[in-house]
Parts: C-alpha cells; sequence; structure tokens
C-alpha cells in the first residue's frame, strides 16, 4: 500500500477543484494509506488521517509522524517565498510532488516551486502546442492526470431542470475572454432562455454539494477554460466543469478542449462542440429537441462512469507515484 503525506490547502468547503476530485480519489482509495496536514483538511470531511496544524510547518516533524513513501505538495496561491513556507522541504529524500493546473496565471510561481522543492510535476491539462505552458516543463520530469469525478457527490439527482442554461466560473476578460462573451450574450438572450448565472443573485453556490445541486438545475451547461498565448492564438484548455456537468447528466456544451481526443469527447455523441458564433442557435435546437439533448447528455454521463471516476484517477495516481519512487521514466504529457 502506497503511504501519501499531502500537505496544502483545501477549497472542498468552498466549490469543487481539481485537487478536491484528486484529494477524495486517493484517500478513499484500497491502494493508499493518507495523511493530510494543512488549513481546511479535517476529518469530518471523511478524510482518513489528519494530522493537527501547529503552526510549524515543518516537513521533517510531518515525516515524523506518518512516514510517508511520497509527499504530495500543494503549491498555494499566496506563497510564502521559494519553498511556499513549508520548512525543511528540500532536507528529505522522500520524493516530492506538486500538481499544476490554471496555465493562464502564475506559470513562472508553479514552475519554480516545483523545480526547487519538488522530483516531478503531474499537471491536469495536457497543451502539446501551447509554449507558454509546455516550455516551463521541457526539462523538468512532468506528466499527465486528468481530474476525475466523485460520483457521490456529481451524478443525476433526478430534480426538476427549471434553467435552460448554465453558466458557473468567474466572470474576468483578462483570463476568461470567451466565457465573458458567452455570459454577456446569454445575458442578451435572458427573455428567451433562462440563464443560471450565480454572479446574478441566483441561488448561492457555496459548497461542493450545493455546486453539484446547480448543476443538477439546468438542462445544458456551457463549458469553457480558455488562454491566449503570446501571439495571441486562443488555446482552449480541460477544465472540471465539463465532466463535472456531465456527471450530473446535464448536457455538456462549449468549445472543445485541445485534449478531447484523451478524454474521449464526441460532438453530438456525448457532447455539444460550439464556437463563439451561433452558439446560441444550437442552445435553441436543443432545447426544442429534448429527446436529442437527453440522449447526448445520458451518453456524456455514461463517458464519465466508464473513463473518469475518481476511483480511475487514483489507480493512475498510484502507478505514477510508484515511477517516480522508483525513478523510472513518466508517461508523456500528451501521447
Amino acid at each position: 500500500m502506497l503511504k501519501v503525506l499531502i500537505v496544502g490547502r483545501t477549497l472542498s468547503n468552498i466549490l469543487a477543484t481539481a485537487s478536491y476530485h484528486m484529494y477524495r480519489a486517493i484517500n478513499d482509495s484500497l491502494e493508499t494509506e493518507c495523511w493530510f496536514y494543512g488549513d481546511g483538511f479535517n476529518e469530518e470531511d471523511g478524510l482518513n488521517h489528519v494530522i493537527p496544524k501547529n503552526g510549524r510547518d515543518d516537513i521533517l516533524e510531518l515525516i515524523d509522524i506518518c512516514k510517508p513513501d511520497i509527499i504530495w505538495v500543494q503549491w498555494a496561491w499566496s506563497s510564502k517565498g521559494p519553498d511556499g513556507g513549508w520548512r525543511n522541504i528540500t532536507k528529505t529524500k522522500i520524493p516530492k510532488i506538486t500538481m499544476a493546473g490554471d496555465p493562464w496565471s502564475n506559470l513562472n510561481a508553479k514552475a519554480n516551486f516545483a523545480k526547487t522543492n519538488c522530483n516531478a510535476v503531474i499537471l491536469d491539462s495536457g497543451l502539446p502546442d501551447c509554449p507558454v505552458w509546455g516550455n516551463h516543463w521541457k526539462d523538468f520530469p512532468a506528466t499527465l492526470l486528468h481530474a476525475g469525478i466523485n460520483t457521490k457527490v456529481f451524478y443525476d439527482m433526478k430534480m426538476e431542470r427549471p434553467w435552460d442554461v448554465g453558466r458557473f466560473g468567474a466572470i474576468n476578460r483578462t483570463y476568461y475572454p470567451v466565457r465573458a462573451f458567452m455570459h454577456n450574450i446569454l445575458l442578451r438572450n435572458k427573455r428567451t432562455v433562462s440563464s443560471l448565472m450565480p454572479e446574478r443573485g441566483h441561488p448561492p453556490v457555496d459548497s461542493v454539494h450545493g455546486y453539484a445541486r446547480a448543476l443538477n438545475s439546468c438542462k445544458m451547461v456551457i463549458c469553457t477554460g480558455e488562454m491566449y498565448q503570446v501571439t495571441g492564438t486562443r488555446i482552449d484548455l480541460f477544465t472540471h466543469k465539463y465532466i463535472e456537468t456531465m456527471a450530473c447528466k446535464s448536457l455538456c456544451i462549449g468549445p472543445f478542449p485541445v485534449d478531447a481526443p484523451e478524454l474521449h469527447f464526441e460532438d453530438g455523441v456525448n457532447t455539444v462542440k460550439v464556437e463563439l458564433t451561433g452558439f446560441m442557435g444550437k442552445i435553441r435546437y436543443y432545447l426544442d429537441h429534448k429527446e436529442e439533448r437527453l440522449a447526448i447528455a445520458k451518453a456524456g454521463y455514461d463517458t464519465i462512469q466508464k473513463w473518469h471516476t475518481i476511483e480511475r484517477r487514483a489507480s493512475k495516481f498510484v502507478e505514477l507515484c510508484n515511477l517516480i519512487i522508483n525513478n523510472e521514466k513518466l508517461p508523456p504529457v500528451m501521447s
């Protein structure tokens, strides 16, 4: 059994994040014994072993408590210098990993943290054509593991779906111009297409379970995850909103991420691909053609059960960790 020490922060009490899914996956796996230390981790959330926070954040002290095989160190937005505030992080030979996502922000800080303190990085987006992201990991062990879904949280609640379309996530024209554009188009069409958008004072989405319920209240959900390179070329990224939507049996609609084939996304089969022009026409089409919408949403749900559960991710995580522990070559970020 792989013993993992996870140090960092958790957002599980606010909104679903890629880290939340992975915490749950490896905590619940029969292949791992997980120990947690950091702000927000508590046994009331169902985590198996939580080390009380003592303010010293000393990696060597934590190692003495749980004797891990590998350490997952989460990079924090409020980084406290090159070591992230983790005392003695470089004074152990136990392998350390970090996970990196959101390639539209803090690229240098994430890369420097990984290269200074860790043996490898696990990315949640594969971007073979994105130099802005990919160049940071050229000479450093990096591999890919998409977020998985906790199907005990994200599932078809078999409730009424009063909203035609859901649009979730921050509206920031710098980081998310596509999402902001679609948001504005939905606002212009609010008289004919009802849209659930939390920023407009709709029911609050302040917990993972509340978020899952909000997804279940929508017939379809617009999913985006774009970034722009220095050349101005747009790259569409995978974000976990795609698979969260599919897990709740809402129709997933949006620009396809660059790694759609690896995610088993098929336009018109289990998801619906749209571009900036004409996407309202597709929304209206699937509102008018209920049976088609439900069939694609059902196929999306089935895709999650087959390819994207946290149990599947946990097994892959263990496989990657064993490669790192044994100093073996990691699978490439993209096949």
